[in-house]
């Protein structure tokens, strides 16, 4: 089986939202030359509600950018529709980290009675 360059980008699940909106300039205009598409409009939902397969691999090829990997593109295409998935956290996940957890003390809660 031959290598490809999916190694060289994180495997670490991560915010589809946070990496779509971390980009700078520069890499808006690297994934509009690669594939042809703005971010924009490589990320719009499917009706199905998922992320675009076009989308994921943009946002793939931004982090793979980022790690270095001499070709990105062969990278974010590479993967499957499965791999592409596991790339990025689902919504629900995403938002759990956008909620911060229930403070560990009492400083701050409510003191009035419950009605």
């Amino acid at each position: 089986m031959t290598s490809t360059s999916t190694d060289s980008a994180s495997t670490e699940r991560v915010s589809f939202w946070d990496t779509f909106n971390s980009m700078t300039g520069y890499e808006e205009m690297a994934v509009e030359k690669a594939f042809g598409a703005t971010p924009g409009e490589l990320t719009k939902k499917s009706f199905s509600g998922n992320w675009s397969l076009d989308g994921m691999r943009a946002m793939v090829f931004v982090i793979a950018s980022r790690a270095g990997d001499p070709d990105p593109y062969a990278t974010a295409m590479s993967l499957t529709r499965t791999q592409l998935a596991d790339r990025f956290l689902s919504d629900e996940e995403d938002a759990d980290d956008a909620i911060p957890d229930e403070p560990d003390t009492e400083l701050g809660k409510d003191d009035s009675p419950d009605a």
